[in-house]
């Protein structure tokens, strides 16, 4: 995959695309040619730009297979009409063919040799051009414009076009995610011949025994490189990844038998071992019926230490195969009170077990937990039951820990570890030569995971590299500060620009007037409303296209705008006598059907994302007001809507208004939300107790003694609450210096929870993981609740809080 990334840094360097930013179409890809190797799928040339020059990887790839070295019927397309979206197919002999939109003239070229008027024939037609001595030929087909290398790459294109799509590809381009600049399409099956045309004979990558078909999406940010989507399996099952067809990935526990000096752990689990055993004996062509041996094995691991392995065979029931270790093993010795034994046979794995175990001298092995652990040296055994025993084991190392944001909780391959050793998850599989060729330096030494995950025929793939030298962590920038007209009268939000994936602010002042700001605080807009907002704004996606829009609601209005500030027809109304509570917005099935909830008093009102009243839902009116929010909780399957009364009521209702779980007790709310946390309603009374009721109506109740004015939050596996200076986070009490401060904000990025106050008075704004950890460079100046948010054109966060009455602050950091 990493020399895939190598032609894709070469081929976007060479080209000057137009930035015309045409919708992509779905008519692209019936142009592609059966014959293509690889597509490039570009959706936002400048993202991609950006990406390409602010990552440490991609930067330096480049210096690493110079422009000379890729196909030369590239530099035929530097002045093609390259349009911001596109898509670049590539066949396995190395011919280049362009698809994309309809491109205008280039008033700054005025040769008479460019392929701008190569468009002026009819449509159709196919024109062939001499660009520095090569030929070049291009023809349009409706609003799409394709150039190729060769003129039967064009006809095939249009032929193509005419046909049904292959339905493998099909399923590969409509899973790509259109959001990052670039998705990568390939077949493992035909890149010999385009390899050696990038790679020249000095690598021996082979990809065909691997698998048939690869999706990959691109996402960066400075110093990792990730690669996520999906990979298909030949279904002979003759390829590799054939051998985890249909089985069920488990928990990879390889990482908690390695010592911590370990330089990386390679995992493979399976639900079933026979199922494994199965797809095993079609890979190796053998006929021998299965060995029983190992029926009892979910998890075949390697441990890589320097110049030395280990075997990890992590069992369920460990009987069958301790019997038939204990035939063939000597007397052995203890260490630390764990039995090391010297085997008399020592290649019984690679016959049994290859290719997930190949070259492997099974000298030694011991038992710890229902794991056996081999190695052909008795040293790595003894390090790993040290280590296991200590908690001094590689999955609390730095180069796991480093990556454990991105390591899925169970799959059917993982590798985790220094990206030298990357090289033997492909050793019998996709390389020949498992030494140092076709290895670059700037991957080398850095760390890498590598995780497939099967689901039937297909396995999800995320590949991430990280630098491990230099800057792991960006540091939080210097604010930028941006100030208002008047006084702010909400605490800002962060916005996505779905135009360019940039982060945005949205804040109100006193004058009712909202504005909607850049990352770079620039003021796009402002809008005058007729009222305070109640609550959050929303983000959706009324049209389901990718253009979002802002919802909320004034004391009297339901508003909803699109990007320019301008009102949307169809849901934006107003609600006579007012007095709207915030606004509710749910997603049951999160397909961007959304269900509207305003809440007037004890009336409540549902409309669909076309702004209709949704009969289906009967509760119509409370016996008491709503208060807050109204929020929508889910436990299995099941979808809860929950209402909090001003008598002290508790509504648990299904979809259709009904009641779910029924709740007589009535409670003094103390103005925080209701969140699930374990599986239970949580939530705080003014007292200070913590309530909790279960699916089945059973209440509890603890008695947190906190003052009137405290705050709580949480999450499925996270409690949160604030008792003066003391936050609470998971059961760590952190004491801050003595304040006025904010209720907690609990926030989910990139898969961590991170727990957020502000001491008001001091104004220092606190920022913890959810281990009540202190994120450094906090605290940082703030004045109040912050927001926090992902960009996802770069993947930094930005973080916006209050200064003083009229001025915020915005910053960015790395987590």
């Amino acid at each position: 995959m990493i020399r895939v990334l190598s032609l894709l840094v070469c081929f976007v360097l060479a080209f000057g695309c137009a930035t015309d930013y045409s919708q992509k179409t779905t008519e692209h890809h019936r142009y592609i040619p059966p014959n293509s190797s690889l597509v490039l799928m570009i959706n936002d040339l400048g993202y991609l730009r950006d990406s390409i020059s602010n990552n440490f990887f991609l930067r330096n790839l480049n210096d690493k297979i110079p422009l000379a070295r890729v196909l030369p019927k590239i530099e035929l397309l530097q002045s093609a009409p390259l349009s911001a979206k596109c898509l670049l197919a590539f066949t396995h002999s190395g011919e280049v063919l362009y698809i994309g939109e309809t491109a205008k003239e280039n008033p700054n070229d005025s040769t008479a040799t460019t392929p701008e008027k190569l468009f002026t024939r009819k449509e159709g037609s196919i024109l062939k051009h001499s660009l520095e001595g090569t030929d070049v030929y291009a023809t349009r087909s409706n609003s799409v414009v394709l150039v190729a290398s060769e003129k039967a790459l064009i006809s095939a294109a249009l032929l193509q076009a005419e046909q049904k799509p292959n339905p493998i590809f099909k399923k590969l381009y409509a899973t790509s995610n259109e959001r990052l600049p670039l998705n990568l399409l390939f077949s493992l099956h035909e890149q010999d011949t385009l390899r050696s045309k990038i790679f020249g004979s000095e690598t021996t990558l082979d990809l065909k025994s691997f698998g048939k078909w690869m999706s990959l999406d691109l996402a960066s940010s400075p110093y990792e490189l990730r690669l996520e989507g999906i990979a298909v399996s030949d279904t002979s099952v003759t390829d590799f990844l054939g051998l985890f067809k249909n089985t069920t990935p488990l928990p990879n526990t390889t990482a908690g038998f390695a010592p911590s000096s370990s330089d990386a752990i390679l995992s493979y689990s399976f639900a079933d071992f026979e199922r494994f055993s199965t797809n095993r004996q079609h890979y190796t062509s053998l006929q021998s019926t299965q060995d029983p041996i190992f029926n009892a094995v979910e998890e075949v691991g390697v441990i890589f230490k320097k110049n030395e392995k280990a075997v990890v065979l992590n069992t369920y029931g460990s009987e069958t195969l301790s019997d038939f270790l204990g035939n063939i093993r000597q007397n052995g010795y203890e260490y630390q009170g764990n039995p090391i034994f010297k085997l008399t046979q020592t290649d019984f794995l690679n016959m049994s077990l290859t290719p997930l175990v190949t070259d492997f001298n099974a000298g030694y092995y011991t038992i710890l937990d229902n794991a056996f652990l081999f190695s052909s040296h008795k040293e790595l055994l003894e390090e790993s039951i040290s280590a296991f025993k200590n908690g001094n084991t590689f999955d609390r190392a730095p180069a796991y820990t480093l990556m454990s944001e991105r390591i899925a909780s169970a799959a059917s391959i993982l590798f985790v570890g220094n990206a030298s050793y990357m090289q033997q998850l492909l050793d019998g599989q996709l390389m020949k030569d498992a030494h140092t060729k076709g290895q670059h330096s700037m991957f080398k030494g850095n760390f890498v995971t590598a995780q497939l995950v099967a689901e039937g025929d297909f396995f999800l793939t995320d590949i991430t590299v990280r630098q491990k030298d230099g800057t792991l962590k960006e540091p939080l920038s210097e604010p930028i500060t941006i100030a208002l007209e008047d006084e702010f009268s909400m605490t800002p939000q962060l916005v996505l620009n779905h135009t360019d994936k940039s982060g945005e602010i949205v804040v109100q002042d006193n004058l009712n007037r909202l504005y909607l700001i850049s990352e770079k605080g620039e003021i796009l807009w402002k809008k005058q409303l007729d009222g305070q907002i109640q609550g959050r704004i929303h983000q959706v996606d009324l049209l389901k296209n990718g253009r979002l829009q802002l919802a909320f609601t004034t004391d009297r209005q339901l508003i909803v705008l699109d990007r320019n500030g301008k009102s949307v027809d169809g849901l934006s109304r107003s609600f006579e006598g007012g007095n709207l509570n915030p606004l509710a917005v749910f997603d049951y099935e999160n397909n961007k059907e959304y269900r509207f909830v305003v809440t007037q008093g004890e009336r409540i009102f549902m409309f669909d994302r076309a702004g209709k009243d949704v009969s289906g839902f009967t509760y119509r009116k409370a016996k008491s007001p709503v208060i807050g929010t109204p929020q929508h909780l889910v436990i299995g399957n099941k979808d809860h809507i929950v209402f909090q009364l001003a008598d002290g009521s508790l509504k648990i209702l299904s979809r259709t208004g009904k009641v779910r779980v029924p709740v007589s007790k009535k409670f003094e709310f103390s103005g925080n939300p209701v969140f699930m946390h374990k599986d239970r309603f949580t939530f705080s009374d003014a007292k200070g107790v913590l309530h909790q009721i279960a699916p089945n109506g059973e209440h509890t109740r603890t008695d947190l003694s906190l003052n009137t004015d405290h705050g709580s939050t949480g999450s499925q596996n996270s409690l949160v609450y604030q008792n003066d200076n003391e936050l609470h986070i998971n059961g760590k009490t952190i004491t801050l210096d003595l304040g006025i401060y904010t209720v907690p904000k609990l926030f989910s990025i990139k898969d961590e929870l991170y727990v957020s106050v502000t001491d008001i008075q001091n104004q220092n704004t606190y920022l913890f993981d959810n281990q009540g950890r202190a994120i450094s460079d906090f605290p940082v100046y703030g004045n109040g609740s912050i927001a926090l948010s992902t960009t996802k054109r770069d993947s930094k966060l930005l973080l916006a809080v209050k200064k003083d009455s009229n001025t915020l602050l915005l910053y960015r950091l790395g987590l």
